[in-house]
């Protein structure tokens, strides 16, 4: 199998759905992800600001994210959990939400090419 379940279900409603399918996947999504995954999710259990707290709290939101797409825990989780932590660690280093949701609509916009 070379893509994952996620993927898979996202491309056979794709081929049913409306465009606006694909403006969902590409702005709405990632918009309602990062809020959900970055902002309240430091907000609430990463409040201070620390290397421990900010290492703990990419590798944890980074698997939070990976569940989220891949609750099945498939070979596929690896790939959602990295990605997971680079839209983490983009949102500490930046201390904006805006830029890991950029980078977030540029990976699903990726994904739909």
């Amino acid at each position: 199998n070379t893509i994952s379940k996620n993927q898979e279900e996202l491309d056979a409603i794709r081929k049913v759905a409306s465009p606006m399918f694909n403006v969902l996947l590409v702005i709405v999504a990632p918009i309602c992800e990062e809020f959900i995954f970055r902002a309240l999710f430091f907000n609430t259990f990463f409040p201070v600001e620390n290397v421990f707290n900010k290492w703990v709290g990419i590798v944890v939101s980074g698997f939070i994210f990976a569940y989220g797409h891949d609750p099945m825990f498939s070979k596929f989780i690896y790939l959602y959990w990295v990605m997971g932590m680079i839209l983490a660690w983009t949102y500490v280093t930046t201390k904006d939400v805006r830029y890991s949701i950029l980078t977030h609509m540029l990976n699903n916009i990726l994904s739909i090419l």
